[in-house]
């Protein structure tokens, strides 16, 4: 698989069956995309992330651009969040409605 393409029909297809999108292998937590093992070193490794991103002076999120201060992420990254919770509201508010 070298292709997003193909990664993103590889992370469905896993997801569809219950697997760990990771490793591959072990059977995903409920109402989650990785099992057990790997979601501690996936948030382990977001930390660490984090850090090394936060000790640059660069975004948590993009890791590209350098954040206003007394900020944790981008203009950009600060948008594009917003617009997301924008769109999950009204869909809440739509699913209440019906």
């Amino acid at each position: 698989m070298s292709t997003k393409e193909d990664q993103r029909e590889a992370y469905y297809w896993l997801k569809a069956r219950g697997l760990c999108t990771m490793c591959r292998c072990a059977k995903a937590e409920p109402g989650k995309t990785k099992c057990a093992a790997c979601r501690v070193k996936y948030n382990a490794w977001q930390i660490t992330r984090r850090e090394r991103l936060k000790a640059k002076g660069l975004c948590d999120r993009c890791g590209r651009e350098i954040p206003e201060p007394g900020r944790a992420i981008c203009q950009k990254c600060s948008a594009v969040a917003a617009e997301s919770m924008r769109r999950r509201r009204a869909m809440k508010e739509t699913e209440v409605r019906t």
